[in-house]
């Protein structure tokens, strides 16, 4: 027992998921159950009531799903009596045509009644009942219509391996149908199967690329198999997404707000879900595009390496096998034990190599020397500009400081205002340099140019490396903040608050060396 304890635990944990997903199939054999050998004594045991359930289903799919609108009663039988007419011939009156199509459409119906058998879930220990539908009506207008559920869909899309249709769009489809249906949690496991079906898609292309690398013949015939059976269907697939994505984005319209409160998280979910879907499908098409690439640029090297005179040790090798031959791999073996050890050169050839001189019909090419583009950057242009406008300002301040010992920032703002306009305050350097400006309280020139400690030294430091003066040198100044004031007012936009700026005299400097 200890053996398949794993075992048990998986198949006591997948028992209720493969019975739900069974449940759409049992509708089909409940109603093939009940043939039509007892209805008319008979009469009409002849027709295949399994073949007549699966063209109504796909009857509603197309009225349903690709024409948007509800199918009637009259609809039913205009589709009915004339498939019933074609395929079995049989000969009935209009009336036992309808009557008999009126039988048939109860047992799909089963009365309104879902199909419903029970089943044990070994996981809860308890016996559970699936139900399902195959159809449900709607009263609208003084009309009932019918349409198509997503098990429904579900159950005849299944039952067709779609080898020469997408499977991602069919269950796009279904997906459609659940949104409609406002059945977003069933969407968001239509959702799971898609992201299954690419994830296969992808593990097929890694395949072929594998095939194509050891094995071109073999490789192009699965690469051509599988861009028809798969990448052909792109296009179709992405529109789908769209659609569906449309869907979403409208689904919480269509509720009434008691069902948007309750169906808000599911909708975020599935349209999440659908979000990763579609990215993993926008993927898949670029290594597929990338792959197309691959296989012409190895389809290229093999038509050079074809025309090429190479010797395939694999092929040959496999020619022995099938003949089943070993003198083939004489032609293989005797070079190995006839080598050629003495070499030597056609007379002719000899004859022109004596003959050549070299540099007679040779033109020399002069080649000139071209010096490297010097490149400049939008970031160091913007470093230029920054660092010449800060100079600027500084300049202008030391100006300010040789007229006036001390003076405010309103009052060096009427003189900058006179030299450069008003342009200069709106110039963004203007107030990033207030902002270095007023990172100390303190400015000892000769220390901050051999010491700088802030970006304001650093400042400096350029200043005086470029046009710097000695009498400037000498111009160490304090900064006070005046939130007293009122604040300074730029282009009736901007204010900051207003300094005093104030030079030092000898006291003051060895203040300000004492505290640094």
């Amino acid at each position: 027992m200890e053996l398949h304890r794993n075992l048990l635990e998986e198949i006591r944990a997948e028992q209720g998921l493969r019975m739900e997903s069974m449940k759409k199939y049992y509708p089909f054999f409940e109603i093939v159950s009940h043939d039509l050998k007892q209805f008319q004594n008979g009469k009409y045991k002849s027709i295949d009531i399994g073949y007549v359930l699966m063209a109504v289903l796909r009857m509603l799919i197309e009225e349903n799903n690709f024409n948007n609108t509800g199918v009637t009663y009259t609809d039913y039988l205009n589709f009915v009596i004339p498939f019933l007419e074609s395929e079995f011939a049989l000969d009935c009156t209009p009336e036992e045509y309808a009557q008999l199509a009126g039988y048939v459409f109860d047992k799909i119906k089963n009365d309104g009644k879902p199909f419903s058998y029970e089943f044990y879930d070994p996981e809860e220990k308890i016996r559970k009942v699936a139900r399902v539908w195959l159809m449900k009506s709607h009263f609208q207008e003084g009309n009932i219509y019918y349409y198509i559920t997503e098990s429904g869909i579900e159950f005849y899309l299944n039952t067709k391996e779609f080898k020469e249709e997408s499977k991602i769009s069919i269950q796009q489809l279904l997906l459609e149908k659940m949104i409609r249906t406002q059945n977003f949690k069933g969407g968001r496991e239509i959702v799971k199967r898609i992201c299954n079906e690419v994830l296969k898609l992808k593990m097929q292309k890694r395949e072929v690329l594998q095939v194509l690398v050891h094995d071109l013949k073999n490789g192009l015939s699965l690469y051509r198999e599988f861009f028809q059976e798969s990448v052909c269907w792109f296009d179709e697939e992405h529109d789908l997404f769209m659609k569906n994505t449309r869907l979403i984005a409208g689904a919480m319209s269509m509720l009434s707000p008691v069902d948007q409160i309750k169906n808000k998280e599911e909708i975020f979910l599935l349209d999440s879900e659908l979000k990763r879907a579609m990215a993993m499908h926008s993927e898949l098409l670029s290594e597929c595009m990338d792959l197309r690439r691959k296989v012409d640029s190895m389809v290229e090297q093999g038509t050079l390496n074809a025309i090429r005179p190479v010797v395939y040790f694999r092929q040959f090798l496999e020619t022995a096998l099938k003949k089943d031959d070993v003198e083939q791999l004489k032609l293989l073996a005797e070079p190995l034990f006839q080598a050629k050890k003495k070499k030597m050169f056609d007379l002719k050839r000899l004859d022109e190599m004596l003959a050549l001189r070299r540099g007679m019909d040779e033109e020399r090419e002069e080649i000139e020397s071209e010096e490297e583009a010097d490149y400049v950057y939008d970031d160091e242009l913007e470093e230029q500009r920054i660092s010449s406008n800060y100079r600027i300002l500084v300049r202008e301040l030391f100006v300010m400081l040789k007229k006036t010992d001390c003076f405010t920032l309103r009052e060096w703002n009427e003189q900058l205002e006179v030299r450069y306009g008003q342009k200069i305050f709106a110039n963004g350097d203007y107030y990033s340099f207030l902002v270095n400006l007023c990172q100390k309280h303190e400015i000892v020139i000769r220390d901050a140019v051999r010491h700088p400690a802030t970006n304001f030294e650093a400042v400096l430091k350029q200043y005086f490396e470029i046009e710097g003066t000695e009498e400037e040198l000498q111009m160490d100044f304090c900064l006070e903040t005046l939130t007293d004031e009122e604040p300074v007012t730029f282009l009736e936009c901007f204010s900051v608050t207003n300094i005093r700026v104030e030079r030092m005299n000898g006291d003051d400097r060895a203040d300000a060396g004492n505290r640094d």
